[in-house]
């Protein structure tokens, strides 16, 4: 029973590391939100998020990827990618499930990979096997894009993130960050707005950074360089965080030509960027052990 109990725990904190939490509480009430708002959505998040924790439990892989929850969170958001753009179908579910099943192997190749550069794999291994499942099933299915507000594009922003680009979403999603980590929550709202104003200024007229397709990589971004406020002021942040949206408008039409969905690449690439140029001695690792280890590490 204590086995099953931690498992639980272990599965819950690897939910709450999509946002650089490690509070087991953050994980249930995220899933609750998802729940509440579609539950399409649910199933296919917990899913995901299942497949690839279980595996780290049953086969033997790094124990930074369990410790990270790289496995649960990347299973969680590929669950959340391809359950919005599909409605349930046989094709969708063979896809669906390969998908989740070859996930724990691409993070973990991904992570032989990056751990050169002493980064992490971070959403990489779930964007590659999205893209694919969109190559293999087709287009998506239109999606029912919400009424445009600027007041509320921040909000729709952070919703798009999980998948729900609605601003009561966004607004109760962000309270929940700002419940448990005020720093980090003021910083998700800080890369949000930054992200809105630079695609407002960069292309007045689109629609992109009103709902959310431009903006909601830069709140995540943000978010996790807040987890390292020895490394990142508040500038440097809403620095990165523009540029995370002018990657986005760069990265868009680009991508729609093959077509791919723009998901989180900014986040990734600008992430990254952000890493190499002000950490070169932190190894970058969402668990608090593993920032301290890196951090008491002496300079080469």
């Amino acid at each position: 029973m204590k086995r099953i109990w931690n498992g639980t725990l272990e599965y819950l904190e690897g939910l709450s590391q999509a946002f650089f939490l490690e509070e087991p509480l953050f994980g249930v009430c995220l899933l609750g939100l998802v729940l509440a708002f579609d539950r399409w959505l649910f199933w296919g998040a917990a899913v995901g998020s299942l497949i690839g924790h279980l595996h780290g439990i049953r086969f033997s892989v790094p124990f930074v990827l369990r410790k990270t929850g790289l496995l649960t969170l990347n299973g969680f958001f590929l669950g959340l990618a391809l359950t919005h753009a599909y409605p349930p179908s046989v094709p969708f579910a063979v896809i669906a499930f390969l998908s989740a099943l070859a996930l724990p192997w691409v993070v973990q190749a991904t992570y032989e990979l990056t751990q050169h550069w002493r980064l992490s794999p971070s959403l990489l291994p779930y964007l590659l096997l999205t893209w694919g499942a969109h190559l293999c099933l087709g287009a998506a299915a239109v999606e029912h894009e919400p009424e445009l507000n600027l007041g509320l594009s921040a909000f729709t922003g952070m919703g798009r993130l999980l998948f729900v680009p609605h601003p009561i979403f966004g607004a109760l999603l962000f309270g929940l960050i700002l419940l448990f980590s005020i720093r980090r929550g003021v910083a998700f709202l800080l890369g949000t707005l930054a992200a809105v104003s630079t695609g407002a200024l960069l292309a007045p007229g689109a629609v992109g950074w009103m709902n959310g397709q431009w903006t909601a990589s830069a709140g995540i971004l943000a978010l996790g360089l807040a987890s390292f406020p020895e490394k990142f002021t508040v500038g440097r942040i809403a620095l990165f965080s523009a540029l995370t949206a002018t990657l986005s408008v760069a990265l868009q039409p680009l991508l729609g030509r093959i077509p791919l969905p723009l998901l989180t690449l900014p986040y990734v690439m600008t992430f990254w960027l952000a890493q190499l140029s002000r950490v070169p001695h932190l190894a970058m690792s969402w668990s608090r052990v593993g920032r301290a280890n890196s951090l008491s590490k002496p300079k080469s």
